[in-house]
């Protein structure tokens, strides 16, 4: 819940960023502005109230997995999604058993699959178009200009690797010290036993 406090208010950031690009369609901006913050409250109150019940994981994966979904509205589900949806079921895998990855996998999966199978049932934009050698990329929500765009996308690409690597780095040093306070445990518990032979 921690971890995905973090990675949703990191999202959050970047609204005033597509904003400023020049908002077509307020309806999809309005959809996916309120997602992620539903999304970074619901994980907010689940680290607030420690809850670690399946039920709990699988409301804040669907959330935080709904709100990657909608930035599909951006630039389609093959640009931004696929890296926010992998890290996303990568973090809540890594705290699921097998029952619970097999959910996690799915909403996981669901992210760009059902963007994608919309768009391809003429139920939302056609994000892109492929002629030459060239794919051309359409936003159903906000312009494109190009050189905020760049930006953006470079910022993104770099929160991207900053962010699941800071996280997955402090887990990793949770995790050692939690071994190790076990280790120091069983050895002092040893030292506490009669030994054998005694």
């Amino acid at each position: 819940a921690r971890t995905t406090f973090i990675r949703n208010s990191t999202w959050i950031l970047i609204i005033p960023l597509v904003v400023s690009f020049g908002v077509l369609d307020w309806r999809r901006g309005a959809a996916l502005i309120g997602a992620l913050l539903v999304a970074a409250i619901v994980a907010l109150d689940a680290w607030r109230a420690k809850s670690t019940s399946d039920a709990a994981t699988i409301s804040l994966m669907g959330i935080s997995s709904l709100a990657i979904m909608l930035v599909s509205f951006v630039m389609g589900p093959f640009l931004i999604v696929p890296a926010l949806a992998a890290t996303n079921a990568i973090f809540f895998a890594m705290n699921a058993d097998a029952a619970l990855r097999r959910a996690v996998l799915a909403l996981g999966v669901s992210t760009i699959v059902i963007p994608l199978l919309l768009s391809w049932a003429g139920l939302d934009a056609g994000y892109y178009s492929f002629s030459e050698g060239a794919m051309v990329v359409r936003s159903a929500m906000v312009t494109l200009p190009p050189l905020m765009t760049q930006l953006t996308l470079t910022l993104i690409s770099i929160l991207l690797v900053i962010t699941p690597t800071l996280l997955a780095g402090r887990m990793r040093d949770r995790l050692a010290a939690a071994e190790e306070r076990v280790l120091l445990q069983a050895h002092y518990l040893a030292q506490l036993l009669p030994k054998q032979g005694a």
